[in-house]
């Protein structure tokens, strides 16, 4: 579903992002091209080849590189934050942001936008995760 237009909410979200991932920080992005999907309350990022056309031509979740289950507590509360510089924003892991700043951290990147919109998409995800088993719960009680 978009995010940004009126349309039926079916239960769940799917997003697909294209952008890059692996190690950086705030003054170095990572450059790996990649795709990162949001769909069920997965968010998986999956790396592509680097040269242009065998990228082009590659079967795009083939290789899984980072895969977080927003329904659970634990990966739900890791901690995310999103780094911008220029035209580019970064969706890192907070893990040890504040001890270690310079520190590289696993980043998934893309254009201000599709961040700005991985990071709604996530955020309201895990929201809609946080209660799901009692709302399922009491829709079910209610028609039995």
């Amino acid at each position: 579903q978009s995010l940004t237009m009126n349309t039926p909410d079916f239960g769940y979200l799917h997003l697909v992002v294209p952008g890059t991932f692996g190690m950086g920080n705030d003054k170095k992005f990572p450059k790996n091209p990649a795709i990162a999907t949001l769909s069920c309350g997965m968010l998986n990022i999956y790396s592509l080849p680097s040269v242009p056309q065998r990228a082009y031509n590659a079967a795009p979740f083939n290789n899984q590189v980072l895969s977080i289950d927003l329904a659970k507590k634990g990966d739900r509360r890791k901690g995310w934050s999103k780094i911008c510089k220029k035209k580019r924003c970064c969706f890192e892991a907070r893990d040890f942001a504040k001890e270690w700043p310079k520190m590289m951290k696993r980043m998934f990147c893309s254009t201000v936008e599709e961040i700005d919109d991985l990071v709604d998409a996530v955020q309201l995800q895990v929201e809609r995760l946080q209660d799901a088993a009692e709302r399922w719960r009491s829709a079910f009680l209610a028609g039995v």
